[in-house]
């Protein structure tokens, strides 16, 4: 009974978490989203549940100040896995790869500027965060 409570409470949990994700504007792929699952399981004599989401998750819960932000601007730096995931990113939306790449660089300064959320990105929000959907 009390484990069947508690799967009911984990199930809107993670319904509230993807609704709070989506105004946020973090709906890409949805990924994210899908990755939302939890377990309910009993540990002797509790019930214990626990809720997963993809690793990058912690980055849209707290950002990413811009001294952490992987990009040097000019480095010459040949390969990037930052850059290759804005690429990739920006292809997701239609731009073809020279598109991808210009928009990858433009945006990493802005990232290496602001940090992440950029204030920008805040239009993409339709509650007025972009941070701390866990919270």
């Amino acid at each position: 009974m009390i484990k069947q409570a508690l799967e009911q409470q984990m199930r809107i949990l993670r319904d509230l978490l993807a609704k709070e994700l989506a105004e946020q504007g973090h709906r890409n792929t949805g990924a994210l989203e899908r990755s939302l699952t939890y377990e309910v399981k009993r540990e002797g004599d509790k019930v214990v549940g626990a809720m997963m989401a993809n690793i990058y998750a912690i980055y849209l819960e707290f950002g990413v100040p811009a001294n952490r932000i992987p990009y040097t601007p000019g480095s010459g730096a040949k390969r990037s896995k930052y850059i290759q995931g804005l690429i990739t990113y920006f292809t997701t939306k239609g731009l073809n790869p020279s598109e991808a790449k210009s928009a990858a660089f433009a945006t990493a300064n802005v990232h290496k500027r602001e940090g992440m959320p950029t204030r920008a990105s805040f239009n993409f929000s339709s509650n007025g965060r972009r941070t701390g959907f866990l919270r």
